[in-house]
């Protein structure tokens, strides 16, 4: 969950703590921007759209987006839209469709059945004069020179 004391979150812009209480994010921390002229902004939202895992959280950032466009009297809007922007609403579209088809991701995963463990590897190390405890084991020890320019010495 985002702070409230981080620079990003002190701007003066569309607050939807409802949804906040409810989703555990306010979209308009992310949403109520200038995502034209700024494309890592824009990544971002179109990066946090396509990772959305429930249906409920899509429609949040929906009805936020349309709030942007259609402020309500106690609206502060930093960014109030004309109307809601047809990219990010066709992405949230695309993504509730698809977690329709597929399911939300507390529903695709599966408990396993045996413990991901898996058993300690034995390990046989050859004899060799240099290696007198098993922590001289970790260090590789040359015995000559080593050349780093191709092999060739000048």
């Amino acid at each position: 969950m985002p702070s409230t004391t981080q620079a990003g979150d002190r701007d003066d812009r569309l607050r939807c703590p409802q949804t906040r209480d409810r989703i555990g994010e306010d979209p308009a921390r992310w949403l109520d921007r200038e995502l034209i002229t700024d494309a890592d902004r824009r990544n971002i939202v179109l990066t946090l759209t396509d990772s959305m895992d429930s249906i409920e959280r899509v429609r949040a950032w929906r009805a936020c987006e349309l709030r942007l466009a259609n402020p309500q009297e106690d609206d502060t809007p930093r960014n109030p839209l004309e109307e809601p922007r047809a990219r990010i609403m066709q992405r949230l579209d695309q993504r509730e469709a698809w977690l329709e088809l597929h399911g939300e991701r507390p529903d695709r995963l599966e408990e396993r059945e045996h413990d991901r463990d898996l058993p300690p590897v034995e390990t046989e190390w050859v004899d060799r004069p240099d290696v007198e405890t098993a922590s001289d084991r970790a260090v590789f020890r040359s015995s000559g020179s080593l050349a780093t320019d191709g092999g060739e010495s000048q």
